[in-house]
């Protein structure tokens, strides 16, 4: 069966320049974005297509990443190396951290866990209370090959997942290194996954 899709909505109020990141809550009442020259994120109610809260950072977002549990809570990585955590329930409030060096171009949650991709560091946190993060590990470089010694490590996407050998496994794809798994358990390589081209 092919899925078939068909303009919803558009929403017209924020984001100036270019999209840099675009993501649904959860259960898909909100949705939120941010642009790629503006430091503002835009929150939007689905049902009403309402613009209900934004938030103004510093630099650009350009990763986020939606509570599993609780639609209210969202998680922004910025251009500047920081976290910032936005809870819309019941008052709006903010809190933030300084996660990387480089900008932060991806974010996955998994429960307590947490995943942040900047470049060409992977940084795993756990959240040891509501927004207060904990550095857990920083993950090894992907292997290199003869195809991409001289190329540039550049993380492109993160994302949990499991097998039916381990209960949580974490993906992490770079443009030039393949995929490479780890087990959470230990935080070891499961396997290597060579690309053809970019990632």
């Amino acid at each position: 069966m092919v899925l078939r899709y068909e303009e919803y909505a558009r929403l017209k109020r924020g984001l100036k320049g270019g999209v840099s990141a675009v993501a649904f809550s959860a259960r898909g009442t909100f949705i939120a974005a941010g642009g790629t020259f503006d430091p503002t994120v835009y929150i939007w109610r689905v049902a009403d297509r309402k613009l209900i809260q934004t938030y103004r950072g510093s630099s650009p977002f350009l990763s986020l990443a939606w509570n599993q549990e609780r639609e209210d809570r969202l998680l922004c990585g910025s251009q500047g190396g920081y976290i910032d955590r936005l809870e819309l329930a019941p008052t709006f409030s903010v809190a933030g951290f300084r996660a990387h060096d480089r900008p932060v171009e991806c974010l996955a949650l998994n429960g307590p866990w947490l995943a942040s991709g900047a470049q060409l560091t992977i940084v795993i946190w756990e959240e040891v209370r509501a927004g207060d993060f904990r550095r857990v590990i920083e993950l090894p470089m992907p292997p290199r090959s003869s195809q991409n010694e001289g190329c540039e490590v550049l993380v492109t996407g993160v994302h949990w997942t499991k097998s039916p050998r381990h209960s949580t496994l974490l993906l992490v794809s770079y443009m030039f290194h393949g995929i490479v798994i780890f087990n959470t358990g230990d935080w070891s390589r499961v396997r290597t996954i060579p690309t053809q081209g970019m990632v």
